[in-house]
C-alpha cells in the first residue's frame, strides 16, 4: 500500500511519461478499477488484421 505522498509521485510520473499520447488518461486511485474496451474498436482492429494477412497472401498469388 502506497502513502498519500507516494501516490501523488507515482501519478505525477506516470502522467509525465504520457503526455505525448492525446489519447491516454491517467486514473490513480485505492480503489479497483474496471477498464471498458469499446466492442466495435477490438472488432475494427481485428478485421484490419484479417485484411492485412488476406493482402499478404494476395500479393504472393495463393491463396490462404
Amino acid at each position: 500500500m502506497f502513502e498519500p505522498e507516494e501516490a501523488e509521485v507515482i501519478h505525477k510520473g506516470t502522467v509525465g511519461m504520457l503526455k505525448q499520447n492525446k489519447n491516454v488518461s491517467v486514473l490513480t486511485t485505492y480503489a479497483d478499477v474496471d477498464a471498458i474496451v469499446s466492442k466495435t474498436t477490438s472488432e475494427a482492429v481485428s478485421n484490419n488484421l484479417e485484411k492485412m494477412v488476406q493482402n499478404i497472401y494476395n500479393e504472393g498469388g495463393v491463396s490462404n
